[in-house]
């Protein structure tokens, strides 16, 4: 006589724990595809606005090159308003004063449009160190 047996093991409570874990899963997938989606969003709108800094201080700087060529010309009629004895020293110096602020203004419309520029190449992921060296070459001549 020979005995043969089966063992049948059927867990009762570890059925819901499938499902809870499924769910939890499904849940977490959710959770990082609208953190995806979030960071797309926020990354496209960091390029938008990137680029239009970039419009922007380009149209600021021809804005300002043409004050600083209106202030040159203006210093240079004043001068010779003086020389002639139709204006005075004092009027030669606002003038200069112009020219000097049309020229900081200028300047710092560079560099704005020069950070706007590497701001839009970071949010694009397309700045790279040869970008750096060569602004930086331009500051140590």
């Amino acid at each position: 006589s020979g005995v043969v047996g089966v063992r049948l093991r059927v867990p009762l409570f570890e059925g819901g724990k499938v499902k809870s874990e499924t769910r939890e899963a499904i849940s977490q997938y959710d959770k990082s595809f609208q953190e995806l989606e979030y960071v797309k969003r926020k990354v496209a709108q960091e390029a938008r606005v990137a680029f239009l800094d970039v419009t922007t201080g380009i149209a600021r700087i021809d804005a300002f090159g043409q004050a600083l060529s209106s202030t040159k010309l203006q210093l240079e009629s004043t001068k010779l308003g003086l020389e002639v004895g139709v204006r005075t020293a004092v009027d030669v110096l606002n003038a200069e004063t112009l020219l000097a602020e049309a020229r900081r203004d200028m300047f710092g419309a560079i560099y704005d449009a020069i950070l706007a520029k590497f701001r839009l190449q970071a949010v694009t992921g397309r700045l790279v160190e040869s970008d750096l060296v060569a602004i930086n070459d331009l500051f140590v001549e």
